[in-house]
């Protein structure tokens, strides 16, 4: 009778496992955006090429522009599970020269704080394509366009990036050329950017 008793416990506990196992991997199909959830602390880089006209289909700026420059900058980002994600930045960009001695500062710009509004889709093979805008706020820094706490507003950025193993950390790139756009809130300026990013995140809070 005892050995009865083990047999159906065990059989049970399988039973119970089978059933969330196959719950978990239904909901997995059914919205495999739940693998990414969580909040996450990011280091990321990012250098581009701007003009004010924009590119040719085979990337050719128009209407001059600048090459080069470095942005780094660092933050958090919360994945919702369900495709939808905030981000919350600060950083540093850096420009490249030679920088007039009569015209606006353009060697280096302070955002203290960019807050991000993105979707993001994970494929089944864990990696995922994430992207949207970012308002940011220069407050400190030297200002880029002569406009005292300036808000810079980014539209279009596109990554790539892949799940690692047990969810812990994320990377992500851009790997094909999209054409961002760059305005300065409450003026008329615009500029068009492709950029190159690469990024590391690392989880710190809860799935």
């Amino acid at each position: 009778m005892h050995t009865q008793r083990l047999i159906a416990y065990a059989f049970a506990v399988c039973f119970v496992s089978l059933v969330a196992g196959s719950a978990m991997a239904d909901d997995e199909r059914g919205n495999p955006n739940a693998l990414l959830k969580g909040t996450y602390r990011h280091s990321t880089i990012f250098h581009c090429a701007t003009t004010p006209l924009g590119f040719t289909d085979d990337l050719v700026p128009l209407g001059g522009g600048n090459a080069g420059g470095s942005t780094n900058y660092t933050g958090v980002i919360t994945y919702d599970g369900n495709g939808h994600a905030k981000m919350v930045n600060h950083g540093i960009a850096i420009f490249p020269g030679p920088y007039p001695p009569d015209g606006p500062s353009l060697a280096v710009v302070t955002f203290d704080r960019q807050n991000c509004d993105w979707t993001y889709r994970v494929n089944p093979d864990r990696s995922f394509i994430q992207g949207g805008d970012c308002i940011g706020f220069d407050k400190i820094g030297p200002i880029a366009f002569g406009i005292p706490g300036e808000e810079v507003k980014i539209s279009n950025i596109q990554l790539e990036g892949q799940i690692g193993l047990g969810g812990e950390v994320l990377i992500w790139n851009q790997v094909e050329p999209t054409v961002q756009t760059l305005e300065v809130i409450n003026t008329p300026i615009s500029n068009k950017s492709i950029c190159a990013y690469h990024g590391t995140a690392v989880r710190i809070g809860p799935k």
